[in-house]
């Protein structure tokens, strides 16, 4: 059985927030409500200060026990009370910064900022929420950010926020939907700016943004990577992975190049989909590398792989043909 919400005055400590009014009349007018009657359910328990302009208005901001920022930039509503409760209890009770239990440090001078775009009517984004916070108590450096994105649209406006709930990490990698707090945790413990790229591509190809991911293969970027999610993908995510690849093709031929020796062994894949994928993929790429692996598939128990090697390896001969023309 639930264990009742208990008042803000039953809180161990004083919990210190910070404060900054401003922003939307009447997103401006529920923050002043709000926190007014935080304060008075608190009954001296949680001591605020006001601040200087964060970048959204209006703003409550928390400092977690890992030292991380959290700043709500609406009310919470509905099943999103709960949560910041939640969230407000277990900092006071673990302290606003340092002592036992300490987070993983930062690894890198600044902040990294999350921004959060949430709504209060949607019934997936509390769960999202609390993974976020959840990131804040386990990581220093954190600048949190959480936005009701129909009371910030320009905000919403200018990341281009189609669906919610939407995840920004330093206005890179994006994620749309639930999160796994686990990967979360350890990409941004990592601090290594090549991962963070990569998942940035990766999300942008999930994300429906293969232009972007296209033009950054194209213009140098090493796809190698991708390999692997091609390989173990669904069938959803591969078709995402194939357009921006063979976009990145239609610019520069010779763009996945690089390519060719990570995909040859997901060739023998169990999921005759994906083999037949990659070779006509293998096909379009057209180096001769690939010729005996795709060779071997003439004999796969899988008419459309054989129909798809032998077309791939039609297709690396003519551009052969091609290219030796005077």
């Amino acid at each position: 059985m639930k264990e009742p919400d208990r008042p803000l005055s039953s809180l161990p400590k004083i919990l210190s927030l910070r404060y900054c009014p401003g922003g939307e009349e009447q997103a401006a007018r529920a923050m002043e409500e709000w926190v007014a009657s935080l304060m008075e359910e608190a009954g001296g328990k949680i001591a605020f200060t006001r601040v200087a302009d964060p970048p959204f208005l209006p703003s409550l901001s928390i400092t977690t026990k890992a030292s991380s920022s959290v700043h709500y930039h609406f009310v919470p509503e509905g099943p999103e009370v709960p949560v910041f409760r939640e969230f407000l209890r277990e900092t006071a009770e673990k302290g606003n910064s340092g002592g036992p239990g300490a987070a993983e440090p930062s690894r890198r001078g600044a902040p990294r900022q999350m921004l959060l775009f949430v709504s209060t009517h949607c019934p997936n984004c509390p769960t999202t929420v609390r993974t976020v916070l959840a990131l804040s108590t386990r990581l220093a450096g954190l600048d949190v950010h959480l936005l009701e994105a129909t009371m910030h649209p320009e905000a919403a406006q200018q990341y281009a926020i189609q669906s919610v709930p939407t995840l920004l990490i330093d206005q890179g990698p994006r994620y749309t939907g639930s999160l796994d707090e686990e990967k979360l945790f350890s990409l941004l413990r990592e601090e290594d700016p090549a991962s963070l790229l990569r998942e940035k591509i990766r999300q942008q190809i999930k994300g429906g943004c293969a232009l972007e991911a296209a033009a950054w293969i194209a213009g140098g970027g090493d796809p190698s990577f991708l390999a692997p999610d091609l390989g173990k993908s669904t069938f959803e995510e591969r078709i995402a992975l194939l357009v921006a690849l063979e976009e990145a093709l239609e610019s520069d031929p010779r763009c996945l190049d690089r390519m060719i020796d990570p995909l040859l062994p997901y060739l023998a894949a169990e999921n005759a989909s994906v083999r037949g994928d990659i070779a006509d993929l293998l096909g379009k790429i057209g180096k001769r590398e690939a010729l005996p692996a795709l060779q071997s598939l003439l004999k796969d128990p899988d008419p459309n792989v054989v129909e798809a090697a032998a077309e791939a390896m039609e297709n690396i001969e003519g551009l052969r043909e091609e290219i030796s023309k005077p």
